[in-house]
């Protein structure tokens, strides 16, 4: 069993981010073990009006988060969305919670969140083999809550979403 924890933050990224292991690993399964998360640009909340059709009250939503795996493929993980126009699906990714308030300074008032995943397999009794050189693409999805009444299709995060205030850590085990 090995731990390989994954971190990236705005400052020197967007949503995705690609890390090289520095050595070689052979494992079957990859299970994902947690993510922490500060997600709280502007962009990822939405104060709603009690008088946007549809809606019966005021109230702010917030966007719905997940991290896309690079190295899953349709044996492993795939994400199906049902929308109103046609069904998508999206591979390796998962979604794991909710930015936070917008404007406010995460980071100072405790707004780190996490979710843990208990026997959540990425990939499962597949051998595995990743060399010292191996590219592992990981990137921060959202759902964007900026039109009242109306939540978009996942979308990798771009610097307006992934700001330089976000970080992501994501720890996987390799078994």
């Amino acid at each position: 069993m090995t731990i390989l924890s994954f971190s990236w933050d705005g400052d020197d990224s967007t949503g995705p981010h690609t890390f090289t292991i520095g050595r070689e690993y052979r494992f079957k399964s990859i299970k994902l073990k947690s993510v922490e998360w500060v997600m709280n640009a502007g962009t990822l909340s939405d104060a709603i009006s009690g008088s946007t059709s549809g809606v019966d009250q005021s109230r702010t939503i917030h966007a719905m988060l997940g991290v896309k795996f690079g190295f899953c493929d349709s044996k492993d993980v795939v994400h199906y969305e049902s929308a109103s126009s046609a069904e998508t699906l999206t591979t390796g990714l998962v979604p794991f919670g909710f930015s936070q308030n917008d404007n406010s300074d995460s980071w100072a008032s405790g707004g780190m969140q996490s979710r843990n995943f208990e026997d959540l397999y990425l990939i499962k009794d597949r051998p595995q083999k990743w060399t010292s050189s191996t590219d592992i693409t990981l990137s921060a999805y959202f759902r964007g809550v900026e039109t009242d009444g109306a939540i978009t299709a996942w979308a990798v995060c771009t610097g307006s979403e992934f700001d330089d205030a976000s970080y992501i850590n994501v720890t996987i085990e390799l078994c």
